[in-house]
């Protein structure tokens, strides 16, 4: 059984912004469904986005000197 692990919130990041990102119910049933599944896949996709762009932004406050490693990823050759 897989742990699940315990989310803390900083005094900085707000809890419901560690929440994780759920799927929304697959009710597929024939191919017609699929692309209403689809778009409410990118819409949660979105919003979780959102949400960790928030965590960045509000550790880039607490941490000015690291805000620019925050905001770009890493290259690996």
């Amino acid at each position: 059984m897989p742990s699940t692990p315990v989310i803390t919130a900083d005094k900085f990041v707000p809890l419901h912004l560690l929440q994780p990102c759920s799927a929304p119910f697959f009710n597929v049933q024939v191919w017609g469904d699929y692309p209403d599944y689809v778009a409410r896949l990118l819409l949660v996709l979105e919003k979780c986005n959102t949400d960790k762009k928030a965590v960045a932004e509000i550790l880039a406050l607490k941490n000015p000197r690291n805000s620019n490693e925050l905001g770009h990823k890493k290259k690996i050759n």
